[in-house]
């Protein structure tokens, strides 16, 4: 009598571990779904649901998303730029200088630079300069002088000197009547209790070539009220405020 022969058990009678059954049997429900007639219409229904509620879906982040729009244009109005509700930046025309300026009647431009001056080695020297150009002068020359000495200070003396310019050549009195000034620096002294502040005395005396309107008249004393500012190079005249 032969031995018997094992027979060898088949691919689905052996085991697979210890889940090796419920993996078969999983294995198998996906096939059986999959085979199914009706796992086709679950999955188009699926589809069906994803495709109706997807814009609802949408739409709930509309609202924040404006509100968010709205606090980027908010946050940007006093910009050049707005943020519209597609996120490009646009240029608008509503903050632009020319609506400033109708608005408040002031065109905005930048700060002017700082002002620059030759600058004299001490108080006293940059007040004898600054005096001896203003009180020696003729009809030929006065509007050339006045302009220099704005180039030559700072401030309040700057713009005074400036305007004075401006006054005399529009004045056609000085040339017809050939008017001159003539003068001396007499005196310079500090201003008590008002630091940076001059006292300037001179003696000056006007002539007319073409009239006698000045004939026979003594030379008069004036005051200046004057100061004078620290800058980098040395002193310069701030401040021109004759006063007799």
């Amino acid at each position: 009598m032969s031995a018997p022969v094992a027979r060898v058990p088949r691919p689905e009678e052996r085991p697979l571990g210890r889940h090796g059954w419920r993996a078969r049997g999983s294995r198998r429900a996906r096939a059986w779904l999959h085979g199914w007639p009706g796992a086709r219409c679950w999955r188009a229904l699926g589809l069906l649901v994803i495709a109706v509620f997807s814009p609802a879906l949408s739409g709930c982040a509309l609202p924040s998303q404006a509100r968010r729009t709205a606090r980027l244009a908010r946050t940007t109005h006093g910009s050049a730029h707005v943020i519209h509700g597609s996120g490009r930046v646009s240029p608008t025309s509503a903050r632009t200088k020319v609506a400033v300026a109708e608005r408040t009647h002031e065109y905005p431009a930048p700060p002017p630079p700082p002002e620059s001056a030759p600058a004299a080695d001490s108080p006293q020297l940059a007040l004898l300069l600054y005096a001896t150009v203003y009180i020696n002068w003729n009809a030929g020359n006065v509007a050339q002088r006045l302009r220099a000495l704005a180039h030559a200070s700072v401030g309040q003396a700057r713009s005074a000197m400036q305007l004075e310019a401006a006054q005399v050549a529009a004045d056609p009195t000085l040339r017809a009547g050939g008017i001159a000034n003539h003068g001396v620096v007499e005196g310079i002294a500090p201003l008590l209790g008002a630091a940076g502040k001059y006292l300037v005395i001179t003696r000056e005396w006007t002539t007319a070539s073409a009239s006698g309107a000045y004939q026979g008249l003594l030379p008069a004393w004036h005051v200046t009220l004057a100061a004078v500012s620290r800058e980098r190079r040395g002193w310069v005249v701030s401040s021109w405020q004759p006063e007799s």
